[in-house]
């Protein structure tokens, strides 16, 4: 099977939040993973 070409000109990577606020969602998972441990904390506490 021939590789293919992508259909696409350009990606585009959002590495500080100018695009998506990422924090919220990585502080919601960080919160969960360390309740699953018994480690659990607010989002005051953050």
């Amino acid at each position: 099977m021939a590789a293919t070409k992508p259909d696409f000109a350009a990606i585009v990577f959002d590495c500080d939040g100018v695009m998506v606020d990422s924090e919220a969602i990585y502080v919601e998972v960080e919160m969960r993973r360390l309740a699953d441990i018994g480690l659990a904390y607010a989002v005051s506490d953050y």
